[in-house]
């Protein structure tokens, strides 16, 4: 403690503080690229600094799965603003039960719509709830322009617009 001619008590700051903390960008990026693969670590990144979250969520949004329409639930209620969502980041998207999910969604789509950088994109239609006609597949609809592998489970449904819906997405390389 040192004190000042006016009587005042200062804290004199550790000789231990980084004068110029900056790394280049490259750095840190390289430095989150090695943790890829462990997601806990990941999530601590998240935490070190602002400059850090991009390249952590490259990696821990990377593959969203809804199971459920609560899953997608649960995401807009962590996410409720879409536009800054980390939906941007994913790249394989899975969806357990797509009319459930549509229907929570809405014929909108504004959360599907929000995963635009998907590339693999997997629907799973087993768990049958709905009819074919009462929901449409139209969120999934040219929802992401780099799209290059669409997996359907089982037959989905006997959906009258599926081969339009497969062919929305010019990119795609392969389908089941």
């Amino acid at each position: 403690m040192v004190k000042t001619s006016t009587g005042s008590n200062l804290y004199r700051m550790s000789q231990t503080t980084m004068t110029n903390p900056y790394l280049p960008q490259e750095i840190l990026d390289y430095t989150i690229d090695l943790l890829h693969d462990k997601p806990e670590i990941l999530k601590r990144c998240c935490l070190v600094s602002k400059s850090w979250v991009p390249r952590t969520r490259k990696y821990l949004f990377a593959d969203i799965k809804f199971h459920s329409a609560d899953d997608l639930g649960s995401w807009k209620k962590a996410f409720p603003d879409i536009a800054n969502s980390p939906a941007y980041y994913a790249r394989t998207l899975s969806v357990g039960c797509p009319r459930l999910v549509i229907a929570s969604d809405g014929e909108e789509g504004d959360c599907i719509r929000a995963f635009s950088g998907v590339t693999s994109l997997h629907l799973d239609g087993s768990n049958r709830h709905l009819s074919a006609s009462e929901v449409s597949l139209a969120p999934f609809y040219k929802f992401s322009p780099s799209l290059k592998s669409l997996c359907m489970g089982p037959i989905i449904f006997p959906y009258p617009g599926l081969f339009d819906f497969i062919l929305s997405f010019p990119f795609s390389r392969t389908s089941a």
